[in-house]
């Protein structure tokens, strides 16, 4: 206690004097010495934080004239977001150099992970590592839209990778060096490349002995332990943002598919640690999109993971019980501009959109990834009825009349959310749990049971939504159109045939 204090000089010179007497009247003296300093070095911080807060106070009065949010709006900001530090670019991260033999040397990795493992899981995945920098363009958000499944994704994972993700995966239980942590995401990543199948192939034990369509080398006795995607849990509370969106397109990819086919499989969906770390992963998808953790990226990570999350089926009724489409219309509604909110619309939703909407850029990735959330959550009964009274049906209108509907895939996207939104049975069909490819015009399959009466009562408020906000105009001014998608004008017409 004497060291404590003597090194924060809280003690006066005399406290050296009274401690070489062993009287109980000294050690009083010390000790009352020792609060009258703490006393004063606490009064003198509470004046020096008064003295640094009154600048800011009388910076901010001059906005708090012009504007006077409600208190909903000021109970999600969070003032200390507007200062968000500077992510590093995908590339930057891939070309470093991680010291594995310190971390060996240091005994911080699991037994039998060795430097020689981990530099063999660097020599393993350079090639993918290579094709994602070159890949990146740029983009704020995290989610890219779905690449043609390739000869990589195509093949059956190896015991080689297996094992060399295991060794990345060591890493991320051991070290938390910030530079480490971004790496082992990125290469894991760029592994992953956004297949489902890989993704479980390589994460999850119970699958990495088998693959899509023939079954595979069995996996060796060194098989990844099942808490891969507990780890990439962890790293979504990161501070720093690229680890964030490393670990949201890890777990999109690892959930957002049930079976290599499309259809659940009884390994993946019936498992209580797979439905809780789903529903974890959902938890923070839609916090980050009622009250970002990045001004800037936390809104367009977050829309694009719940894209690829919302592929599975079982994601879907959850995330709809769970108040997704009041979320998601009023940031599409901002994000067009538009200015109308369905009254029912939740206030709290209402609020979140208005405080994140000025620093989230109005990208066509963006809008796409919201109209293709909304398209999905509409092909079940509570997600349609939810999206419907949410005001979903002007909103997504305003999305074929926006600037953002340059890109055909945008309007493709809020086409088929419409389209599903007006049709009778819209909301009692399941799609396949892949984004709509520009070849899945087919309606879906009906897979939910659901009344005739309330999908009648649900297509006709829709119907009448898109009357109201002109749904039928905007689906003729495109249709003038040329476009190389084939599948737009088809739902442009159903569109407007349902409008009408």
């Amino acid at each position: 206690l004497f060291c404590t204090f003597s090194s924060l000089h809280l003690l006066p010179s005399s406290a050296f004097r009274d401690l070489r007497v062993p009287s109980l009247s000294s050690r009083r003296h010390f000790f009352s010495s020792a609060l009258r300093g703490a006393r004063h070095s606490l009064s003198l911080a509470s004046t020096m934080a008064s003295a640094l807060a009154a600048p800011a106070a009388s910076a901010a009065a001059p906005a708090a004239t012009t504007a006077t949010p409600s208190s909903s709006t000021l109970q999600h900001q969070r003032p200390h977001h507007h200062h968000a530090p500077t992510v590093p670019s995908t590339s930057s991260v891939l070309r470093r150099v991680i010291p594995w033999d310190t971390y060996v040397a240091a005994k911080l990795l699991e037994p039998g992970t060795d430097a020689a493992s981990l530099r063999a899981a660097d020599k393993l995945f350079s090639t993918r590592r290579a094709v994602a920098a070159a890949a990146e363009n740029g983009a704020p958000s995290s989610a890219a839209p779905p690449a043609p499944p390739s000869s990589h994704d195509a093949a059956p994972v190896s015991p080689e990778e297996l094992s060399a993700t295991a060794a990345l995966l060591s890493v991320l239980r051991g070290v938390t060096k910030e530079e480490t942590v971004q790496y082992v995401l990125a290469v894991l990543d760029a592994e992953v490349a956004g297949s489902p199948r890989r993704a479980r192939e390589l994460f999850d034990r119970r699958e990495s002995g088998t693959s899509e369509g023939a079954p595979s080398a069995p996996a060796p006795s060194s098989s990844l332990p099942p808490d891969a995607a507990d780890l990439f849990l962890l790293a979504l509370s990161r501070p720093d943002w690229f680890s964030v969106e490393r670990a949201a397109s890890l777990l999109a990819a690892r959930f957002g598919a049930g079976g290599a086919s499309g259809d659940a499989s009884p390994a993946f969906s019936s498992s209580p640690d797979v439905e809780r770390q789903r529903g974890l992963f959902l938890d923070w998808i839609l916090a980050q999109l009622q009250r970002p953790a990045h001004t800037a990226r936390g809104v367009p990570a977050a829309a694009g993971a719940l894209a690829k999350l919302l592929r599975a089926r079982e994601a879907r009724s959850a995330a709809a019980a769970a108040g997704a489409p009041r979320l998601l219309v009023p940031l599409v509604q901002r994000l067009t501009g538009s200015s109308s909110a369905a009254p029912s619309a939740s206030s709290a939703a209402a609020a979140a959109a208005a405080a994140c909407a000025p620093s989230v850029p109005a990208t066509p990735q963006l809008a796409y990834d919201l109209c293709i959330s909304l398209w999905q959550l509409a092909l079940t009964p509570q997600g349609a009825e939810a999206a419907v009274s949410a005001g979903a049906v002007p909103a997504l209108t305003d999305v074929l009349r926006a600037a953002v509907a340059a890109k055909e895939k945008v309007v493709r996207a809020a086409a088929q959310a419409l389209r599903a939104l007006l049709s009778p049975a819209g909301g009692g069909a399941e799609a396949p749990s892949a984004s709509p490819a520009p070849s899945s015009s087919a309606p879906p399959s009906a897979s939910t049971p659901t009344s005739s009466t309330s999908a009648s009562a649900l297509a006709t408020a829709a119907g009448a939504a898109a009357v109201s906000c002109g749904l039928a105009r905007a689906c003729d001014s495109l249709l003038a159109q040329q476009w190389d998608d084939p599948d737009v004008p088809g739902a442009l017409r159903a569109c407007r045939e349902a409008s009408a």
